[in-house]
Order: structure tokens, then sequence, then C-alpha cells
């Protein structure tokens, strides 16, 4: 399946769907199975993607804990910009610590590096 090009805009920009043609007697391969698959995902993720929009379904509330410096994200359903369901089953939880110090390790770096091209130090 091939997005179409003709298209002005992303959002309008479809695929062009192919469906498997079926006879008595067709040998099945696994690129048949695969293409209907392909096909009824990509109906699938073009009715959300139009008719639903993105963003979040239900649930997946996020509270932050003061005690344990983590982000708690609760189970629920979203969907991305491309029409796919994002579905967290569990409750998930976040270290905020991990993802800081990675910030600030990184901006430090960044930092060096500024210096460096601008002073030569």
């Amino acid at each position: 399946m091939n997005p179409d090009k003709t298209s002005k805009c992303d959002v309008c920009a479809t695929e062009n769907f192919k469906s498997n043609n079926y006879f008595y007697g067709k040998q099945f391969t696994v690129r048949d199975l695969m293409q209907e698959q392909s096909y009824f995902n990509g109906k699938r993720h073009l009715v959300n993607r139009m008719v639903l929009g993105w963003g979040v379904v239900c649930g997946l509330d996020v509270m932050w804990d003061e005690k344990s410096r983590h982000f708690n994200v609760q189970t629920g359903m979203a969907l991305d910009c491309c029409g796919r369901e994002i579905i967290v089953c569990k409750p998930y939880s976040l270290a905020f610590d991990d993802y800081d110090n990675q910030c600030r390790g990184e901006g430090k770096a960044r930092l060096q590096m500024q210096v460096h091209a601008v002073f030569g130090v």
C-alpha cells in the first residue's frame, strides 16, 4: 500500500488500500495473509484518525508522587496521530530522577560544547 502522493495535506494522504482477491482453490501464502491484515489495520487506523482524531480516549491519568519522585500513569487508552491504538494495561511508574539527571547531564554537556565553540577552551 502506497500513500496517495496527490494529496495536498498529510491528514488526507491516505493509503491506497488493496484487498485480497479470493477464489476457490487459492493457495494462501504469508504475503496474502499479511496483505489482509494490513488492509484491515489500515482501514481501522484511517477511521480512528479521521473520525475520532488523536488523544486520550479514556484513563491514562498521570499523578506525581512527591515522596518517591515518580510519575504514576494509570491504565487507559489513547490514539496516536496515525490512528494507532496505545493501550496501557497495567499502572506504570516512571522515576523522575533518571530523566532529571539525564537532562542535567545533557544540558551540562551542551553548555560545555558551546563554551568550547565560542572560547576554544
